[in-house]
Parts: structure tokens; sequence; C-alpha cells
């Protein structure tokens, strides 16, 4: 377990003054930089141009990141306007309720994060928590596999099966769990890439963490 923390990334940055009456706020944005090189790191889209506190968690190296931002509410608003980015309510313990739910699954979904086991009796904090098991596997797996490449693109996506990937990347999986301490008994046959990930997470459990100023 102690290999496994050096491995899952938070990366966090701090300007030299945050911004009058900011608040911490939690959006799903897009990653920009590939990361293979140090002159071309990871980052969140629109927010390091802007000169704020930020910490993200990401998701591999799939195009995206959960992140913390320490904005205004003119800069919070300015970053809801695009339409590449998902606004977090702050309320984590709400419910999501009815309203809510298409909104999730779509906004997951369309971001290769599988959300048909979202529902409208979770709160915003069970939401993150099971996400966060998502991205911890997929950061493992790129460590593992030393993958650098999305490895939901092009012809995988959330509904290939397990038996249809090449056998390279059926061993890095199964690894990948059991050097997480986790069971790979799900990671076989027709389990599809969407049931892989939800397995593992249940497995990985409801676990804290925090980004920036939130803990979640």
């Amino acid at each position: 377990m102690k290999r496994f923390v050096a491995c899952i990334f938070v990366l966090s940055l701090y300007a030299v003054a945050a911004p009058v009456f900011a608040a911490w706020h939690l959006y799903l944005v897009p990653v920009i930089g590939d990361g293979k090189i140090r002159i071309d790191p990871r980052m969140p889209k629109y927010l390091t141009a802007l000169g704020v506190q930020w910490s993200l968690v990401d998701y591999g190296f799939q195009p995206v990141a959960l992140v913390a931002a320490n904005v205004d509410s003119g800069t919070d608003t300015a970053l809801q306007a695009n339409a590449d980015v998902t606004r977090i309510p702050d309320n984590l313990d709400q419910l999501l309720g009815a309203g809510a739910v298409n909104a999730v699954q779509t906004a997951l979904e369309n971001r290769n994060i599988p959300a048909g086991w979202v529902t409208q009796a979770l709160s915003y904090r069970t939401v993150l928590r099971t996400i966060w098991g998502f991205f911890a596997f997929v950061q493992r797996y790129s460590f593992i596999s030393g993958n650098t490449s999305p490895i939901i693109a092009a012809a995988v996506n959330l509904d290939t099966q397990f038996n249809q990937l090449p056998s390279g990347a059926q061993t890095n999986l199964q690894s990948t769990a059991t050097s997480l301490g986790l069971s790979s008994a799900g990671l076989t046959g027709a389990s599809t890439l969407r049931q892989i990930l939800k397995n593992i997470s249940d497995q990985w459990g409801q676990r804290s963490f925090t980004l920036g100023g939130i803990v979640i």
C-alpha cells in the first residue's frame, strides 16, 4: 500500500496571493499538456492562466481532472460559462435528487467516466468518492503499464469487454488491482471496463480525500 500512495498524484499550484473574497469550489475540467515531458505538464484548462490557487486529481492520462480552485464569484461564474467545465455544488452532502441524475450521468459519461450507478439517493460526496476510486485505479494502471496515453479512447470505450483487450492490457489491469491490495477476480471474460471500474471502486471504498481547501 505504501508503494501505491507514492503513485497517486494530486497536483497543486499556489499563487502568491489568493483573490479577495475567494472561496474553494470543485469542477470537472479538461486537462491540457500531455505530461510526457517536463516542459508540457498536465494542468487544468483555464485555471493555470488565471493565477489562482488550484489542486487537481486526474484520471490517469485521460483528458479530464477533478479540480478544486480558490476563486472569486466572478471567476467562478466565468468558469461555469465554459461548455467543457462542470461545476459541482458546494454542499457535498446534499442528495442529487431526480432532477440532477441525468445531468450528472451525462457530464460523467461524456468524459468516459462510468455513470450508470448514479442515482438520486446518492450524495455528491458519495459520487466524488466513487469517482476517486476510478481515478486512482487508472492512475495506478498508467504507472504499472507505462502507458502515457488515454486508455479509454478510439476503439476502446467503457463498454469494451475485458476479453476484447490485448493480452498485455489484460495482464496490466489485473496487476494494477493486485498492486492496490484489491481482488482481480472481476477482471475477466465479458466484464466491461465500466463494470471493472465500478468493481474496483467498490473495493476501494468511500475514502475521504482532500483537494485544495475541500475535504471530500
